[in-house]
């Protein structure tokens, strides 16, 4: 399995912008991915200018789907001229974890 984190910063101009973005790429997800275990995006409380992405592939294909996308390009190509802090992924190892049943 393939963890990752992605964080990135915009204007808070950008925000609704950002946030219509996100949505409409995770849909893609949802539709096209079902390798890719999870996708979650998060929006910071104190600085809502900034997001964190964090997903889980089961291998490299999977992620590899996702990075080739249509809707994976297009989110990018309209993401990364609205951020002030470029997305930065890192790929992480999991040390432990608590699931839960909610999904949104």
């Amino acid at each position: 399995m393939i963890h990752v984190i992605i964080d990135y910063r915009v204007e808070q101009t950008q925000i609704k912008k950002v946030l219509k973005l996100i949505e409409e790429f995770v849909l893609g997800i949802k539709a096209n991915e079902p390798n890719t275990l999870y996708y979650h995006s998060f929006q910071d409380q104190v600085s809502p200018g900034k997001f964190t992405h964090v997903m889980a592939f089961k291998d490299e294909s999977a992620q590899q789907l996702h990075r080739e996308s249509a809707y994976c390009r297009k989110f990018v190509e309209r993401l990364y001229p609205l951020c002030i802090e470029q997305p930065s992924p890192r790929t992480i190892d999991q040390v432990a974890s608590k699931t839960t049943p909610a999904d949104k």
